[in-house]
């Protein structure tokens, strides 16, 4: 089965996860959002395409832990 893989962090240099799909040729899919990801030291291309975009999936906000 092949999964396509999708994930946002919050930059090159100082990378914390920040979500990640998955979906198979099947159709399955998986998506979850962490919410203690570090805002800090996301890159101005994230503030400014990501993190508008986050918080639409209802039940995919996490923590890493229950990530």
């Amino acid at each position: 089965m092949l999964l396509f893989l999708d994930t946002e962090f919050t930059d090159f240099a100082k990378h914390d996860l920040i979500s990640l799909a998955l979906v198979g040729e099947d159709g399955r899919e998986f998506y979850a959002e962490r919410t203690d990801y570090q805002r800090d030291v996301c890159s101005q291309f994230v503030h400014q395409e990501v993190l508008p975009l986050l918080g639409r999936v209802p039940g995919a906000q996490c923590t890493q832990s229950e990530f």
